[in-house]
């Protein structure tokens, strides 16, 4: 089969899932931190993969001491913040 045609099948798949999860959710009751909790998952992911690949490329260029330092100082710094902004979303109610 050629190439055109697999990428056609999988951009059909793929939007097809779309909009079945999208008629999923029009016709069933799902509770608003399902979506929400799916939603926050997929992006982490995404900064996750993202900042790894960038990280990759920084430890090129620096000693792996330093790597390993700078990866667990990101990571505390990037969960009091996350941490901070879940609180302060409880603070400020529903929206």
């Amino acid at each position: 089969m050629p190439l055109w045609f697999w990428a056609g099948f999988w951009g059909l798949l793929a939007g097809s899932a779309l909009l079945l999860g999208a008629a999923g959710g029009y016709f069933s009751h799902i509770p608003q931190r399902l979506p929400a909790g799916v939603t926050a998952f997929g992006s982490g992911v995404l900064i996750s993969a993202t900042s790894r690949a960038f990280d990759d490329r920084a430890t090129e260029h620096s000693p792996q001491l330093w790597s390993n330092l700078h990866r667990g100082l990101l990571a505390a710094v990037g969960a009091v913040g996350l941490a901070g902004a879940l609180w302060a979303a409880r603070r400020g109610g529903e929206a």
